[in-house]
């Protein structure tokens, strides 16, 4: 996977705070083909509301609207510590309790518990992922609400 490709949703952007920017991406049932909805779970139509940094300098204003970009690389990271360590964790603390001869039902019942410590894990160092997973925003100059994915070159539409 070359190193810029980038997954991208149009959005608009609903407040601003600061250097920081909310924007709702709308998301539509042409999600669904998109090569890159793995990534980012959104295979269903709605709205989803993220946080973008303004970058210096960059004018923004509430109802403009943006291309709101991030890296395949950070869509894989985040599928990673969303979906497959949390599996990982629970089938861990299943396969070891078992092993230790702990009845099913309570190496069920801690496996549960161990994945809720995960996401408290998780929600207490937000701050930290954040600075991980962050999107950028750029003004967009034509609106539809179909999302894209690039590798850093131009898309060929037929």
């Amino acid at each position: 996977m070359p190193e810029s490709a980038e997954i991208s949703h149009k959005g608009t952007v609903k407040s601003i705070a600061g250097s920081t920017a909310i924007v709702e991406i709308m998301v539509s049932s042409a999600c669904a083909t998109c090569k890159a909805t793995s990534f980012c779970g959104s295979s269903e139509s709605g709205s989803r509301v993220v946080e973008a940094q303004l970058m210096q300098g960059q004018e923004i204003s509430v109802g403009d609207e943006v291309n709101v970009k991030m890296t395949q690389t950070m869509g894989t990271k985040a599928v990673l510590i969303g979906y497959v360590l949390p599996f990982v964790v629970v089938m861990i603390g299943l396969f070891v309790l078992i092993g230790v001869g702990v009845n099913e039902g309570i190496a069920a019942l801690v496996s549960l518990v161990l994945l809720t410590a995960y996401y408290v894990v998780l929600y207490l160092l937000r701050d930290r992922i954040k600075k991980v997973f962050n999107f950028r925003i750029e003004k967009s100059l034509s609106f539809d609400s179909a999302p894209s994915t690039s590798s850093g070159s131009e898309n060929n539409e037929t």
